[in-house]
């Protein structure tokens, strides 16, 4: 195989878990594999974890960024203008791979041509994590337990284990850093994959190409909330999503709905009744945001560069 992959790892407040992974991932890497670029959100760990990852870091593999900004389309974008790979796999901190990952990926991208290309995900619950079936699951290349079925279509992607082709993700203005990794409605995957679509972008989804998650608590793609001051935070993914992608993803009704439950309706404001003026305010200015930004694409461009571009559709 000719074709080159870099591996990207965000991670934010997530020490202990980050070892875990770069313990399960730095032996699987295979020979197609020439760098794994960890993207660090503001690192402020005890001096145990700081120990254990910096004797991680040693490994020649291993390229460090420290961020002093939190976000995680920042992230995956500082991770595009490192990377030296023709492909870069993005993997949350808190996976497990198996022992084939890395190479199966490359042959996806070698027979199918893709752009993108989307792995399965295997959901574990984090008390699970020591388990037989983790165990059994990374040891034995194997996609059972798991659908084995092919999509070529999709509006969504799953961030935690999903590949791209650094030149065509570069040539959108890689991820837009005006979607908020906060408040549970990223969106920031679906909203390249729909613009890479839109420009001719080809996708496949390879079931082999798996993982397990388990959705460690706390950190992760996550940053921090002020209840108040924040509100609108909560409904804003939904909205910019919602004006951008709704009508061809068919998914309008559905966008507006969500974005509503999580703002205005969500239950910290239907129980503090008294919230909800300010909420549906907050709502208003949301949607004034949304649409304002939603013409603009705030990314990278080749050179790692700040680059905010207008987008129209096609």
């Amino acid at each position: 195989m000719n074709l080159t992959i870099s591996v990207g790892i965000p991670t934010y407040l997530r020490g202990d878990i980050l070892c875990k992974t770069l313990e399960n991932v730095l032996p699987r890497l295979g020979n197609c594999v020439i760098e794994v670029v960890v993207a660090d959100q503001c690192p402020n760990y005890p001096a145990e974890i700081f120990a254990r990852l910096n004797h991680l870091l040693e490994h020649p593999s291993i390229k460090y960024i420290m961020l002093n900004r939190t976000g995680l389309t920042i992230a995956r974008n500082a991770i595009l203008a490192a990377a030296q790979g023709d492909v870069v796999v993005f993997l949350d901190d808190d996976v497990l791979v198996p022992s084939n990952f890395f190479d199966t990926y490359a042959e996806a991208f070698e027979q199918t041509g893709a752009d993108v290309v989307l792995g399965q995900v295997y959901q574990l619950p984090f008390s699970e994590v020591t388990s037989s079936i983790a165990e059994e699951l990374c040891n034995k290349a194997t996609a059972r337990f798991l659908n084995e079925s092919k999509w070529t279509e999709f509006p969504h992607g799953t961030g935690c284990n999903h590949a791209v082709r650094r030149t065509q993700a570069l040539a959108q203005g890689g991820y837009d850093e005006q979607i908020l990794g906060c408040a549970g409605a990223k969106n920031e995957e679906g909203d390249f994959l729909m613009r890479l679509k839109s420009s001719g972008g080809r996708m496949w989804y390879e079931a082999n190409c798996w993982l397990i998650h388990y959705s460690a608590p706390g950190g992760g793609a996550r940053t921090p909330l002020r209840p108040l001051r924040d509100e609108w935070k909560w409904s804003y993914n939904d909205l910019i999503w919602l004006i951008r992608h709704g009508k061809a993803s068919r998914t309008f009704g559905w966008s507006l709905w969500r974005a509503i439950r999580r703002g205005p309706l969500h239950k910290r404001n239907i129980a503090r009744f008294w919230r909800q003026p300010w909420a549906w305010g907050a709502f208003a200015y949301t949607f004034c945001r949304a649409l304002r930004n939603s013409r603009f694409v705030a990314g990278i461009d080749h050179s790692g560069k700040p680059l905010r571009i207008k987008w129209n559709k096609k």
